[in-house]
């Protein structure tokens, strides 16, 4: 007998199914924290079989529509890739009901309604998809379907055009007619009481045992940093600002490298490179005199696809900015000059109680024709900031009146660089 495990809406409206098992790639989208379990009434709502109230009961997953699509950003199902996809399938819809028009066994009614449906896939656009799909979730349609035909602009006709898709496209398209407050439940119940999933503690575990090797999708994103610092800096704002992602970007520490900085970052982009590592990787680099020399030719190496570079965003910080020099000192834009992650820290750490640290020029980048800077009292700003983590990891509230706007700033760079890089999602 088979055993199914689904994903439902708030409203218990199931969105897809899954047949003795859950696809990993879309198990991985959840972890441990999200586990609920429920029974009677509070679980009724999310099971699909008939049973009096008191029997029900969930166990699975559940979270909310704006941590799903961020996780989904991470694994490469972006916004912008889903749309493209639909965008490859109308034009696919589109060319095969023009040949079937056109097709010698065609009779005129089957003609003239291959016309019809080819030119709604003709006419189709993301947008309006979008609108039409949260118009009928609103009036209440079905989101899955069980064979037939459908009104193509009822949610279940809409979202049929994913059936042989990675059901995380399924879900994202969902997702994007959606409110972000909106929760997805993933009930499990059946599958783990038959025998099919051993109860999980951590689903990212769970999704990869379930792989029979590493594919695109189940692999997280690597990014890679000029140094150990940069590193202990991201997994602090990651758990601390964004911790639904935590599981989803990889941040290695080369704890025996001995050498730091933009030239030990190339090299080891080269080794990544060179290695074919299959993860999306982004290599973040400083933003300032050394990292444009090296950004001036590393592009052009002929990286793979799945390997991006970028620099430290542009802070309004920056711009006005205190240095000392041999023209003493001067307020000045070091964005491109001296930018290293130490500067995202915020103004409360970058104060050493009455003013900002300051840049200090040193020697010449003659490739790039400017003077690398780097803060005068580096460790002092680390120490600071290390006491701040201590301060928001202990009491989370403390972070209301601490500055994190430029590492949230850094951490959209981050995840709006990784988002870029896609898969296709055809089955």
């Amino acid at each position: 007998m088979s055993s199914y495990a689904a994903a439902y809406l708030d409203d218990g409206r199931p969105i897809c199914w899954f047949r003795n098992g859950v696809d990993e790639f879309f198990l991985m989208l959840f972890t441990e924290d999200d586990w609920i379990e429920l029974s009677g009434q509070a679980a009724a709502t999310f099971t699909s079989y008939e049973e009096e109230v008191d029997d029900a009961h969930l166990l699975g997953f559940r979270t909310t529509g704006k941590v799903l699509r961020d996780r989904l950003d991470l694994v490469g199902v972006s916004r912008d890739v889903v749309a493209a996809e639909l965008a490859t399938i109308a034009n696919d819809q589109r060319e095969y009901l023009e040949l079937l028009i056109h097709a010698e066994y065609t009779t005129v009614e089957l003609s003239s309604d291959a016309k019809e449906r080819a030119d709604y896939w003709a006419a189709l656009r993301w947008e309006t998809w979008i609108a039409d799909l949260a118009r009928g979730l609103e009036r209440g349609d079905a989101v899955d379907r069980f064979g037939g035909r459908q009104d193509p602009r009822s949610a279940s006709g809409l979202m049929s055009v994913w059936e042989a898709h990675d059901p995380r496209f399924y879900l994202r398209a969902v997702l994007e007619a959606l409110p972000e407050t909106a929760t997805i439940t993933l009930n499990l119940a059946d599958v783990l009481e038959s025998g099919w999933l051993a109860p999980p503690t951590d689903p990212q575990s769970v999704a990869r045992g379930l792989a029979v090797e590493s594919s695109e999708g189940l692999v997280p994103p690597i990014v890679l940093v000029e140094g150990r610092f940069d590193v202990e800096v991201l997994a602090a704002a990651i758990r601390l600002r964004r911790p639904h992602l935590t599981r989803y970007i990889k941040l290695p520490d080369f704890a025996q490298r001995a050498e730091g900085g933009a030239g030990a970052l190339r090299q080891t982009v080269r080794a990544f490179a060179a290695a074919a590592v299959p993860n999306r990787v982004l290599a973040l680099f400083d933003n300032d005199a050394a990292a444009r020399d090296v950004l001036r030719t590393l592009p052009g190496e002929g990286l793979p696809s799945n390997i991006q570079v970028t620099c430290l965003p542009e802070l309004d910080l920056a711009q006005v900015y205190p240095t000392i020099g041999a023209q003493g000192r001067r307020l000045m834009d070091v964005n491109g000059l001296a930018v290293s992650i130490e500067l995202f820290l915020g103004t409360d750490v970058l104060s050493d109680g009455k003013d900002l640290v300051p840049v200090r020029w040193g020697g010449y980048v003659r490739s790039v024709g400017a003077y690398q800077g780097e803060l005068l009292d580096k460790a002092g700003v680390q120490e600071r900031f290390k006491r701040k983590v201590e301060a928001a990891t202990s009491s989370p509230e403390e972070m209301r009146f601490q500055d994190w706007s430029a590492l949230d700033l850094l951490l959209d760079h981050i995840t709006g660089m990784l988002t870029r890089t896609g898969r296709s999602g055809r089955g």
